[in-house]
C-alpha cells in the first residue's frame, strides 16, 4: 500500500539520478571534461574551421582556399562522437562550447588575411 501513497515529490525522489546515493555520500572524484576528451574537441574545432577554406596547397585535388567536405564531415564526426559519451547536458554544453571557440578562434585567421591581402 505504500507505492499507492507516494506523492508526486516522492515518485521523483524515487527515479532521480541520486536516489541510489547515501544522504552525505562524496560525488565523484572527477565529474569535468577529461584532457582527452577537451584536446579531441579542440582540434576538432580547428579543423572544422579548417575544412571552411583550407589555407595550404600541399594537399593534391585540395587548392589554398577551398572548402572541404570530408575535413569537415570528420571534424562534426568527432564532436558527434564525443558528446553521445556525454554523461550529462552540462558536459554536453562544455564539449560545445569548446568546439564552437576553436571554430571561431580559428576562423579568424581568414578574416585577418581577407581584409589586409584581398
Amino acid at each position: 500500500m505504500k507505492a499507492a501513497s507516494l506523492g508526486v515529490s516522492d515518485a521523483y525522489a524515487a527515479h532521480s539520478p541520486s536516489a541510489g546515493r547515501r544522504a552525505g555520500a562524496v560525488k565523484p572524484a572527477h565529474d569535468g571534461l577529461s584532457i582527452f576528451q577537451f584536446a579531441i574537441v579542440l582540434v576538432a574545432g580547428g579543423l572544422h574551421a579548417l575544412s571552411m577554406a583550407w589555407p595550404f596547397a600541399a594537399l593534391p585535388g585540395l587548392a589554398a582556399g577551398q572548402p572541404s567536405g570530408a575535413l569537415q564531415l570528420l571534424a562534426l564526426a568527432l564532436l558527434a562522437g564525443q558528446l553521445d559519451g556525454a554523461t550529462s547536458w552540462r558536459r554536453g554544453a562544455w564539449l560545445g562550447g569548446v568546439f564552437a571557440t576553436a571554430m571561431l578562434g580559428a576562423t579568424f585567421w581568414w578574416l585577418y588575411i581577407s581584409l589586409h591581402v584581398y
